[in-house]
C-alpha cells in the first residue's frame, strides 16, 4: 500500500471545464508533479491506545480538580451559613459534625436540594410580577402552573407562576391559618 497524505482544500471551489474544483492550500497549480508531492508530509495513523490513555488521564485530572473545587465551595458555604440554616439542611449544626457525618458529595447534594427548595414558590411567600404587583401565595394549582394569591387590597386572583418571582418576604401566618382551617374541616 502506498503512502497516505493529508491535504487541506481551500474553502471556495471554482468552475473549470464544466467541473467544480478546489485548490489545495499552499499550492498554486491543480496538478502536482512528483516534486510537489514530495513536499507533503506522509499521514501516520495515531496510536489510538495512547490517545485514549492520555484523554482518560486528562479527563480524570480535570474531574478531580473540578470535584475538589466543588467540595471546597460547599465547605465554605457550610462554614459561612447561619447556625439555624445548617440545622435545617443537615439536622446537625456543628461544622465538625457535618464534615464527619457527610461525604463531600452528600453535603453538596443536601445544599443543592435546600437551595432548590428555597427557590420554589410556597404558601405564604410574597411574590411579584414584572409590572410590580405583589401578593402572598395561598395555593398552587395541581399542575403547578398557577398560584392563587391574596393581594394587599383584599382581593384574590390566579396568577401564572412562570411570570412570578419571590421577593424574599414570607408570611408564615398565611400557611398557619390555612393549615388550621384544614384541621378544623377534618375534625
Amino acid at each position: 500500500m502506498g503512502k497516505k497524505y493529508i491535504i487541506e482544500l481551500e474553502d471556495k471551489p471554482f468552475h473549470k471545464d464544466g467541473d467544480f474544483l478546489c485548490r489545495v492550500k499552499g499550492f498554486n497549480s491543480l496538478v502536482f508533479d512528483m516534486t510537489g508531492i514530495g513536499m507533503l508530509t506522509p499521514y501516520t495513523e495515531p496510536d489510538l491506545k495512547k490517545v485514549r490513555k492520555e484523554a482518560y488521564k486528562e479527563g480524570r485530572e480535570d474531574g478531580i480538580k473540578d470535584g475538589m473545587c466543588e467540595a471546597w465551595e460547599a465547605s465554605k458555604k457550610i462554614i459561612n451559613m447561619p447556625f439555624e440554616e445548617r440545622r435545617k439542611i443537615f439536622v446537625e449544626c456543628l461544622i465538625q459534625k457535618i464534615h464527619s457525618i457527610y461525604t463531600a458529595s452528600e453535603a453538596i447534594e443536601k445544599i443543592r436540594q435546600y437551595e432548590q427548595r428555597q427557590e420554589e414558590i410556597q404558601v405564604g411567600d410574597e411574590v411579584a410580577t414584572d409590572a410590580g404587583n405583589r401578593a402572598s401565595v395561598l395555593y398552587e394549582n395541581p399542575d403547578g402552573t398557577q398560584a392563587f394569591v391574596f393581594k394587599s387590597d383584599g382581593t384574590a386572583a390566579w396568577w401564572t407562576k412562570s411570570a412570578l418571582h419571590r421577593t424574599g418576604r414570607n408570611f408564615p401566618e398565611v400557611a398557619t391559618i390555612l393549615e388550621k382551617m384544614r384541621g378544623e374541616q377534618d375534625g
